[in-house]
């Protein structure tokens, strides 16, 4: 899914986009913003539809932990390695 570029109008649009796309694969998905509800929100139905496992980073105190694996890059030891992985998955597009 990197390198598409999505604009969507709501809610409804972006988990429509997000299930085109997954459709038949078994994919893990990384969201940012564990605190936003409307993050989280998406995250389960997109869960409840069994289109994808979601990932949310932010902090592992975040209500969205009691539903899925929250990375919190304040304390996991993988957040330098997952900081490398996006640079070098973004590098074409002038990221840094």
């Amino acid at each position: 899914m990197h390198g598409t570029k999505v604009v969507v109008s709501d809610e409804f649009d972006f988990l429509n986009h997000i299930q085109q796309r997954v459709r038949g694969t078994s994919k893990r998905i990384v969201f940012s913003e564990a605190d936003d509800e409307r993050v989280v929100a998406a995250a389960l139905e997109l869960q409840r539809r069994n289109l994808l496992q979601p990932i949310l980073v932010g902090s592992g105190h975040s209500k969205a932990a009691q539903h899925f694996e929250v990375i919190d890059p304040q304390h996991d030891q993988r957040a330098e390695q997952f900081a490398e992985t996006v640079f070098t998955l973004r590098r074409h597009k002038d990221m840094s």
